[in-house]
């Protein structure tokens, strides 16, 4: 199979499996995921995953279930992974708020936006920079797939180089400019929200690409000197073994996913990416998770866990839910869809 069969491919199939409602249109694509793929491509495609995940999968033996104390923290900052999918409703100055009841805890609490960043130029990043005065914490989230420039972003599977990391330490080339076009606003909102309040610890989260963005901004932050906890929910690949293994060395990372959901599962192993360690599994059910339903497992590659030896899979309410008791994206409907990729007036 060529390059370029198998990168048509995943860019059809990403395009099935984003966060955000199917544009108009596009229907006909989930009603008939099947008749997208040619049969001998796509099992040429899962031969070769499943080969090269067998050869490099570590022990798929579950080091134990979630701690108790982990929970409340996995559940909240869900919430705030969802509320940054509300653009445009949460401004500078303002409360942080949701529709359709995605962030109930968040609103409760003194949380207030300090950036927003939305529709940026080229892969139209999005998200918010938050200052949470009843936890104590500055919050840096990120939106998941909501436009034809982020489904672009995603499906730009060649890696870069990034020796600022490490040697050898390679990023998936759509990720890393997605978290270019938004850095320059979260890094100086942080800088600022940091000096003002130097006892509030710092977490950046999102679902789906916000995950993938999350990770290489809280890599990029702990680069430069800060303490950085990282929870992302349903996020892709994002580099290569080197790059995972360079953000598992630095801890502080929970990389949740949930049953089969198929993000996670891309871009496939076989084009030499790899996870971040370790994985929260969520094996059952869309919301009232106990830590007992959350299984950790750790490497790069396992089969214990969302791998589980398949590079597809077409489970996508398994995506859109994330402990959360209703969909992770229900804040952002149908309206913020920019399915031409123009520029906003």
């Amino acid at each position: 199979m060529s390059a370029l069969a198998a990168f048509t491919v995943l860019a059809h199939y990403l395009t099935t499996v984003t966060a955000a409602p199917v544009p108009f249109g596009f229907s006909d694509i989930v009603d008939g995921i099947g008749d997208l793929f040619d049969g001998d491509l796509i099992e040429s495609l899962l031969s070769d995953d499943q080969d090269t995940v067998a050869s490099k999968a570590v022990s798929s033996v579950i080091s134990g279930t979630l701690s108790p104390d982990l929970l409340p923290d996995i559940l909240y900052f869900a919430e705030f992974s969802g509320a940054a999918y509300c653009d445009p409703k949460n401004t500078p100055g303002q409360r942080v708020s949701c529709t359709e009841g995605v962030c109930p805890t968040v609103q409760a609490n003194n949380v207030t936006t300090i950036a927003e960043f939305d529709d940026t130029q080229e892969t139209d990043t999005t998200g918010i920079v938050a200052r949470d005065d009843t936890t104590k914490t500055i919050v840096i989230t990120f939106r998941g797939s909501q436009s034809l420039r982020n489904w672009l972003a995603n499906v730009q599977l060649l890696f870069k180089d990034v020796p600022e990391y490490c040697n050898g330490c390679q990023v998936h080339t759509g990720f890393h400019e997605a978290f270019l076009e938004g850095f320059p606003t979260v890094l100086a909102a942080f800088t600022s929200l940091k000096a003002e309040n130097p006892d509030y610890r710092t977490v950046v989260t999102g679902h789906s690409l916000g995950g993938a963005i999350a990770t290489i901004t809280a890599t990029e932050l702990r680069r430069l000197g800060n303490e950085v906890q990282l929870f992302t929910y349903g996020s892709p690949r994002v580099g290569n073994a080197a790059m995972a293994a360079f953000i598992t060395s630095a801890g502080n990372n929970s990389r949740i996913t949930h049953i089969d959901d198929p993000v996670p599962r891309l871009p496939p192993v076989f084009l030499e990416y790899e996870h971040v360690s370790p994985e929260f599994h969520i094996t059952r059910g869309d919301s009232n998770i106990q830590p007992q339903d959350i299984n950790i497992l750790e490497g790069g590659v396992n089969l214990g866990g969302n791998t589980g030896g398949s590079a597809i899979s077409v489970d996508i309410l398994a995506h859109l839910h994330y402990l959360l008791p209703v969909v992770i994206s229900d804040c952002g409907g149908l309206g913020d869809l920019d399915i031409f990729g123009k520029v906003k007036n």
